[in-house]
């Protein structure tokens, strides 16, 4: 029970300790694409989220209700089909790393990118995966909402016309 604490308090601590990360890319969102903001938002509070999902949107500010944490991971080639098909998910880039740029293969496309980078990716749209890159530790963190949630608020809101 005690280990089992511990971790629920160190994930707490962690979603405190990314809030302002999470607000600045809220509104780097708001700016980028509003109509997607203003959907997100409105999916974010409605009533038909999950009770669990209800808690977790009164404790954090974010638009995007999945996070991933990717921790000195390597990607391949992939698509993230469980996304929203014209949705966003924010990649943010932390530790001592050089080389693992994202590359866009269906843009022709390779970003450089070092710690401190924030990625908006249509990640469900264009398939994408990261280079292998050397360093002491890279450490990705991926804002995400999952179109099940989005599909599961639409039908909830088309229950209610009826």
């Amino acid at each position: 029970m005690v280990g089992s604490v511990k971790a629920v308090n160190a994930n707490v601590q962690l979603l405190w300790d990314l809030e302002f990360t999470s607000l600045l890319n809220n509104a780097a969102l708001k700016q980028l694409d509003p109509v997607s903001f203003n959907t997100y938002s409105e999916m974010r509070n409605s009533k038909h989220v999950s009770p669990s999902t209800k808690l977790f949107c009164t404790q954090c500010p974010f638009v995007w209700l999945g996070k991933a944490i990717l921790i000195n991971e390597h990607t391949k080639w992939h698509r993230d089909i469980k996304d929203k098909e014209d949705g966003w998910c924010c990649i943010v880039y932390f530790g001592n790393f050089s080389n693992g740029d994202l590359f866009l293969p269906d843009l022709k496309l390779r970003l450089h990118i070092e710690a401190g980078d924030v990625v908006f990716l249509r990640s469900y749209a264009f398939v994408h995966f990261v280079d292998e890159w050397i360093g002491e530790g890279r450490f990705v963190v991926v804002y995400y909402t999952s179109k099940d949630v989005f599909e599961a608020h639409k039908l909830g809101e088309a229950a209610d016309m009826e």
